[in-house]
């Protein structure tokens, strides 16, 4: 399989997971040490605080989601993605980091969201 589609099978899985309303799944998307940053709360660092990042949004009720990647580039081991994602109606900008670790698996390592103006 291609870099690219072993990556859109990653991001494939995240939005399912979003959808399903699943934190474990949402977080088994990300890197053990990977970083979440968004314009509207503090930074969050780590798998167990993406998986309690999530919990709350689903917690406060967001619902509908969706992800529409607009480029992948990969430079061997590492690669980025420029998404928009939608969740109840709000439209963010999304830079996504991936790592291909030894295990051939590629993660999310870090996730920067920018709500759209």
């Amino acid at each position: 399989m291609a870099e690219e589609d072993e990556l859109m099978a990653l991001f494939r899985r995240y939005e399912a997971a979003l959808r399903a309303g699943d934190s474990e799944a949402c977080a088994a998307c990300y890197a053990e040490d990977a970083e979440y940053i968004a314009s509207a709360m503090a930074p969050v660092h780590g798998r167990e605080a993406i998986h309690d990042l999530h919990d709350e949004l689903f917690l406060v009720g967001v619902k509908q989601w969706s992800v529409k990647v607009r480029s992948v580039a990969v430079s061997g081991w590492m690669a980025y993605s420029r998404q928009k994602v939608v969740s109840d109606g709000t439209a963010s900008d999304v830079l996504l980091v991936a790592v291909k670790g030894r295990d051939g698996v590629w993660l999310i390592q870090a996730e920067a969201e920018i709500p759209v103006r």
